[in-house]
């Protein structure tokens, strides 16, 4: 209180302490209810970054997974392919076999019938232009021998 002012009695006193601490009650609880407001203020900043984090780390993922499922189509259509191919070439190599099969069995039929052929009718036209001999004829003429080229006959001389 200051000195040129009455104090009041002993009564207000005590009414001017409680407001005082009145007051600054009210202030500090204004104090820790700033505090707290910037600290939720700061943790609603910390989740909202968080989330932010969140949301493009899933976006990255879902940009990841379409990526992947590209790729798993474009492998899974090949493996296809490659399967279908697979398939038609093996009918191919069945198919060549037959064939060749067939050629085989063919060339064996022809090689059959040529040598028939050769049997039944060159030979026996390649006999008919030479002439038989006789085998006394087979025989080479001896050295001062006859003509014949045979022994003489008993009644001979």
């Amino acid at each position: 209180a200051a000195g040129s002012e009455q104090e009041p009695p002993m009564d207000c006193d005590v009414e001017v302490g409680l407001l005082d601490d009145s007051a600054q009650c009210q202030e500090g609880q204004l104090r820790v209810r700033t505090a707290i407001a910037q600290e939720r203020e700061e943790g609603i900043r910390r989740i909202q970054c968080q989330v932010s984090e969140v949301s493009t780390m899933l976006m990255d993922l879902a940009s990841i997974v379409q990526d992947q499922g590209v790729h798993l189509d474009t492998l899974e259509s090949s493996a296809q392919a490659s399967s279908d191919n697979t398939k038609q070439a093996a009918l191919e190599l069945r198919k060549a076999s037959d064939r060749q099969r067939g050629n085989r069995e063919r060339m064996c039929c022809l090689l059959v019938v040529a040598v028939a052929v050769l049997v039944f009718v060159i030979l026996p036209q390649v006999g008919a232009l030479h002439p038989r001999m006789s085998p006394a004829q087979a025989l080479p003429p001896r050295p001062g021998g006859g003509a014949g080229g045979g022994a003489a006959s008993p009644g001979g001389r």
